[in-house]
């Protein structure tokens, strides 16, 4: 059996996954950020799949937005979405024959690109290398923005309006 280990180096707003041989797998956050991840096999070779999962891209995206809203306090404690609208998949095909120890930064920047990079110590071929920008989850984050706000003032309005009623009383 031979291991597999692969470090992920990526911004947290990423929300990095690794799937290997079509098994999502946990790993383990080391002192400098990084993500650790562990994997025995028996397979000559291995598929490794990094991407990252947005909530904002799945149809039912504004339901989430309001259960986040309420469930956030109105909005304070929602998880920000910020400048985070690109995709991130990484497909390998690594070669685990003997122990393999594979690197992979996410979103590096080069010249004013962005990229994914890699490196490992055995034979290591990409089938699928991309960090791009979604334009969809770009158009969902600036909706989701506007939701908010009508949110807000719902929620003032409501709030003005038992207010009243209660003065009235």
């Amino acid at each position: 059996m031979s291991l597999l280990n692969i470090k992920v180096r990526s911004l947290k707003k990423y929300a990095i996954q690794v799937a290997v041989d079509g098994r999502p797998i946990k790993g383990k956050s080391d002192k400098t950020g990084n993500m650790i991840y562990t994997y025995g096999t028996d397979n000559a070779e291995t598929k490794v799949e990094i991407f990252n999962v947005n909530e904002l891209t799945s149809q039912l995206w504004w339901l989430w937005s309001i259960f986040y809203f309420f469930i956030g306090v109105f909005g304070i404690f929602d998880p920000g979405y910020g400048n985070n609208f690109f995709d991130v998949r990484c497909n390998f095909s690594v070669d685990t024959t003997r122990d393999a120890n594979l690197q992979v930064k996410i979103g590096v920047s080069d010249n004013g690109t962005r990229s994914n990079v890699w490196q490992c110590d055995t034979c290591a071929t990409p089938v699928e290398n991309e960090f791009s920008k979604n334009e969809l989850l770009q158009k969902r984050i600036k909706s989701n923005k506007i939701l908010k706000v009508f949110l807000w003032i719902a929620t003032i309005a409501i709030v003005v309006a038992i207010t009243a009623i209660k003065v009235i009383k």
